[in-house]
Formats: C-alpha cells, structure tokens, sequence
C-alpha cells in the first residue's frame, strides 16, 4: 500500500507538468482567410494560468503574406497598438492568375488535434513554417509557438537588435528581446526588438514576424525555432519570399519602411555621458575643429537634464538626448 501511494505520489505531478494539448474546434472559412475556436483539452505550461478558450483568426492579408492572430476568447489582452501596416482584405487572393488579379503563394493546413498548422509553399509544397511537434503554450505570462525545420543547421538571419554574427547560431541559442541601454555587449539586446526571421533555404528565402512587444527570447536549436514570451497575444505574419530581398520588402509592408535621414545625420556625430556645463561641449567642438575632424552634430547624454526642476523638463527631449547640428 505504502508502494502504491509514493507511485502515485510521483506520477500526479508528472501528468500535471504534461505540456498542453488544445483542440481545434469550428473551423470556417470566412471572405478572407478562417475563424476556429482552440480549447485546452489536458496538461499545462510550466507556469500554470493556461489559458483554456483561444480565439484563432486567419487572415490572407496578400498573395505574398499570411497572418494567423491567436487571442483570449474570453476577456481581453494586451496587444500593440495599431501601428502595423496591414491591409485588412475584403477578398482573398485568387489562388489562380487571371490577368491583373494576384494569386496566393502559399496555402494552409490544420491539424485538429493536437492543435497545429502548416503553411506550404503553393508551387511546390515546401514546408514554410510549421508548428507540428513544436510546444504550444498559452498561459497568462508565458506564450510559446514554433516552427521546425526539414533540415538541420538551417540558415536563419534577424533577432535583432543586437551586435552578433549575421546568420543565427543554431546550437540551442537563446536571444533574448527587452530593450535595454547597455554599452553593446556581445548578443546581447539594445534598444529595439524586432521578433523576425528570414530564412535561406535551396535558394529560396521565407520569414515570420512576431507582433509582440513584452520580453521575449527567440530560441534556435538546430532543427526548431520557438518565439517565447512572458504576455500580450500571438499575432504570427508569415512571409513567402521567394528571395531575400521580397521577404524583407513584404516585412517591412507590415511594419512600414525606414524614413530617409537627413542628410547631416549620415555624418560624423559625438556623443557622451559626462559633460559638466556648455563650456566642456564647446571645447570639445573646438578640439575637433583645430584638429581638423569632421564633426556634424554633438550630442549631451541624460546627464545635462540632472539639475533640471520637474516642472522644467517638458522643455527637454523625451529620449533624454540632446543634439546640436554643427554648421
């Protein structure tokens, strides 16, 4: 009896910790992609607080792009605020060329139960992004989804932004996205979070982009993917390519593209925490000019607000920096 009891003593937790298991239930096709309701069947995350009713929404928001947003059926999260550029269709793409129209460059499968889909390439059926036998977690403060790969080492660029090599390491690497301001250590995050990758694979280049701005780590092992983060929705665009430069433009239709700087912010520009007063900046500047150096714009760090009065400060700039353009 005693033997009996420290068994079950063991398994319980162990069925407890089982990963989650959701179902794919009412699926239906709508004008421009599918709905479907996802429930928690049985397990947890490793964290607990699963959320048991999902929402899933798929969108065909181009020929090229596909996006599948994931939320809470039953109350609301955070999400980012609409600053994406998408192009809420009203009609899906054709998935046949007739003259001017567009043709959809991928299709998508579902897997009922466990939950999981699969987006191909529709010319020829190559696996883009797939989240079968990856985990699936939705819990109150930790969100998993990924995608494997039909080969190992697979040649992934992104995660930005941060000073590493170019193309991904793929031994269980972990990038971790919350910015910070730090003095650029080596992988580690600065100031921006771009949860995207491109992928270069028999000549032919796909991608995925994560809306989602709470901490989070991209890890890469070398035949899987998984975006994890600690909040807010899963809100997945997948790019089709099929080159390098078609996944980045299709990207960057989403998120918008860079503005064109000014032509004096392309100089030499100097910046530094520790100035004293103006008169340091100015010797500074005077430095550069008796020694015949370029110099377009100076910079003040943080610092120069430090004496400020609170009722003072709506007159700095909001990034705590402070810019003269040298004429």
């Amino acid at each position: 009896m005693k033997l009996l009891l420290l068994v079950i003593a063991f398994i319980v937790p162990l069925l407890a910790n089982a990963d989650p298991v959701y179902r794919l239930l009412n699926l239906k096709a709508t004008d421009v992609g599918y709905t479907a309701d996802i429930t928690l069947q049985e397990g947890s995350g490793p964290y607990g607080s699963d959320i048991k009713n999902l929402k899933l929404e798929t969108t065909f928001e181009s020929e090229d792009t596909i996006r599948i947003k994931i939320t809470d059926r039953d109350r609301r999260r955070w999400e980012v605020p609409k600053v994406v550029k998408t192009k809420q269709p009203t009609q899906p793409p054709k998935k046949v060329s007739i003259l001017w129209f567009a043709f959809r460059l991928y299709d998508i499968h579902f897997e009922e139960k466990p939950f999981s889909f699969e987006i191909q390439r529709a010319s020829s059926g190559e696996v883009l992004f797939s989240t079968r036998g990856t985990p699936f977690v939705y819990s109150d403060q930790y969100i998993t989804i990924g995608t494997t790969f039909p080969k190992p080492d697979p040649n992934l660029y992104g995660a930005g932004e941060r000073a590493a090599p170019f193309r991904l390491e793929t031994n269980n690497q972990r990038y971790t996205m919350f910015n910070i301001d730090n003095p650029n250590f080596y992988k580690e995050n600065l100031y921006g979070t771009h949860p995207f990758f491109l992928e270069f694979r028999d000549g032919r280049s796909s991608g995925a982009f994560l809306l989602n701005s709470n901490a989070q780590d991209i890890i890469v092992n070398n035949q899987s993917l998984n975006f994890i983060t600690i909040g807010g929705i899963i809100d997945l665009f997948v790019f089709v390519g099929p080159s390098p430069s078609q996944v980045v433009k299709q990207y960057h239709t989403v998120i918008g593209a860079p503005f064109i700087p000014a032509f004096w912010s392309l100089g030499w520009h100097q910046s530094r925490f520790g100035y004293h007063n103006i008169q340091e900046v100015q010797q500074v500047v005077q430095k550069y000019k008796e020694n015949d150096l370029p110099l377009d714009t100076i910079w003040n760090d943080i610092d120069y607000m430090q004496a400020c009065e609170i009722h003072h400060h709506h007159h700095s700039l909001s990034l705590g920096l402070q810019g003269f353009h040298i004429r």
